[in-house]
């Protein structure tokens, strides 16, 4: 089984129904896949609707549509996992976008080379491990 990563801009689309983001994910859960995001980007979107002129109307769009994916924590293991990618990109010279600024690192503790929800290595290449260090990413 595959599983995809949402990242917060990711998210955004699946949200507003940009970019065939639904239908994508719709049609990747018809194959037997998981599409979740992860805890840091439901605490980012929570944060930006209440900025939202329509706050409320926009409260339950954003609910709506975590109800139709599994949101994993952010357990110990993840937080490690994700300081140790971060560690590594550091040395490289590149950075991992910060929680609060989009990004939310590689929660799904795959060992396997990830590949976009649009079927497109996502856009940085492999990162550490062989991993790709795109928004939107998925597991075997």
């Amino acid at each position: 089984m595959k599983r995809y990563l949402l990242d917060s801009g990711i998210m955004d689309d699946f949200i507003d129904h940009r970019r065939g983001v639904p239908e994508k994910a719709r049609e990747a859960q018809e194959r037997g896949s998981r599409i979740g995001t992860c805890m840091p980007v439901v605490a980012e979107l929570f944060y930006g609707m209440e900025f939202s002129a329509t706050r409320d109307e926009n409260l339950r769009r954003l609910r709506r549509a975590l109800s139709r994916v599994v949101c994993w924590p952010l357990d110990r293991a993840a937080a490690e996992e994700y300081g140790r990618v971060a560690a590594a990109l550091r040395r490289m010279g590149r950075k991992l976008q910060t929680v609060g600024h989009h990004g939310c690192g590689d929660r799904t503790g795959a060992r396997q080379p990830h590949r976009s929800l649009h079927g497109q290595r996502p856009p940085g290449g492999a990162g550490p491990g062989g991993r790709d260090l795109g928004d939107v990413r998925h597991s075997d």
